[in-house]
C-alpha cells in the first residue's frame, strides 16, 4: 500500500535521535539509497520546524526542492529553503559524528548477517546508549541459504528477534502486504509469506489511508494551504499488536507525501473534518477543507 511507510520511519528515528541524548539510532535502508534517504530526513527536519513558526515556507517545501536545489534556484523560497537546508544538514551530520544517527544503504550491506553484525557492533561500542535499529525493508533482506519464501523469512524473523532479546535493543522494521482487499483495512493476516513476523513481534502498526484505498469514496482527506486543489491523505496507525504497554486502538495524522511530514490529529479533529468535506462536496464546491 502505497502510504509512505518509509516517512514513517523517518519521523521517528529523527525524533529519537534529537529527543533522546542516550539513543543511538542506525537505519539501514535497502528500498531507497542514501542519497534518496537523507533528503526526506533533512525535508521533514524543515518542515517540523516551518509547520508552526512558518507555514507560508512550509507550503513551500518538497522533498525535491531539499534533494535538488539548483533545480529551483529561481523560485522565491530558494534562499530560505537553502538556508533552512544548511541548518539540517549541520544537525544530521553532528548526529551522525557522535553515531547518534547512522544511516547505511543496501550498498553496504543487505543481508542478515550484515544486520546482525551491525546490531552486535554498535551495541558493544556504546554499551552505555540504547540502540534503535531500524530496517527498511524486511522482505528484501538478503538471507544466504534460504531460498524459499516462507522458510527465509521465518529464519530471519527468529534471528533478527534473537539479535533484539540479545542485544537488549529496539528493532523497527517495515514489512510487505500480500494482497489487501480496497474494501478493507489491513490486519495482522496480511503481513506477507510468514507467520513468523507476528509471533516475533512485540508491537506491528498497520498503516492505512483511505484516501488510498477508496480514492472518491472517502472523506478522510484534508486540503492544504497551498493554493492547489491536491487532496491530501489522513493516515490511520492502527495497533495491531502492542505487548509494550496496554494501548490499544488507532492514532490519526494528516500526511504530506511531499514533505515526508506527519501531524498527529484527535478522532474529534478527524471526525469534524470529515463532516466538513462532506458538506463541501456533497454541495459541489470544489474548495474543499484546507487546512
Amino acid at each position: 500500500m502505497n502510504i509512505k511507510k518509509t516517512s514513517t520511519l523517518v519521523n521517528w528515528s529523527w525524533n529519537l535521535a534529537n529527543e533522546n541524548e542516550s539513543a543511538m539510532v542506525v537505519f539501514l535502508t535497502i528500498d531507497d539509497s542514501d542519497k534518496e534517504f537523507i533528503p526526506r530526513v533533512i525535508c521533514y527536519d524543515i518542515a517540523s520546524r516551518s509547520y508552526n513558526e512558518n507555514r507560508d515556507l512550509f507550503n513551500l517545501l518538497t522533498i525535491n526542492k531539499v534533494g535538488t536545489p539548483y533545480l529551483f534556484k529561481d523560485n522565491l523560497e530558494y534562499e530560505a529553503i537553502m538556508a533552512e537546508r544548511e541548518h539540517s544538514y549541520k544537525k544530521l551530520f553532528s548526529l551522525a559524528k557522535d553515531d547518534r544517527y547512522v544511516v547505511l544503504d543496501a550498498n553496504d550491506g543487505r543481508s542478515l548477517d550484515f544486520v546482525q553484525t551491525i546490531i552486535r557492533s554498535y551495541s558493544e561500542k556504546y554499551p552505555g546508549r540504547h540502540l534503535f535499529f531500524f530496517l527498511d525493508n524486511f522482505h528484501l533482506l538478503s538471507v544466504p541459504g534460504y531460498e524459499d519464501g516462507r522458510t527465509k523469512y521465518k529464519h530471519a524473523s527468529h534471528e533478527i528477534k534473537n539479535s533484539a532479546v540479545k542485544y537488549n535493543c529496539t528493532i523497527v522494521m517495515t514489512a510487505e502486504y500480500k494482497k489487501v482487499p480496497p474494501e478493507r483495512k489491513p490486519n495482522n493476516n496480511d503481513l506477507g509469506e510468514t507467520v513468523a513476523l507476528e509471533y516475533d513481534s512485540n508491537g506491528i502498526i498497520h498503516l492505512d489511508s483511505e484516501l488510498h484505498r477508496c480514492r472518491e469514496q472517502t472523506r478522510y482527506f484534508f486540503m492544504p494551504t497551498d493554493g492547489t486543489n491536491n487532496k491530501y491523505p489522513i493516515v490511520e496507525s492502527i495497533f495491531g499488536k502492542n505487548k509494550i504497554n496496554s494501548y490499544k486502538g488507532s492514532i490519526y495524522y494528516k500526511f504530506w507525501p511531499d514533505k515526508a511530514f506527519y501531524a498527529e490529529i484527535s478522532e474529534h479533529e478527524l471526525n469534524a473534518l470529515a463532516m466538513a468535506n462532506a458538506e463541501y462536496f456533497d454541495e459541489g464546491d470544489d474548495e474543499g477543507y484546507r487546512d
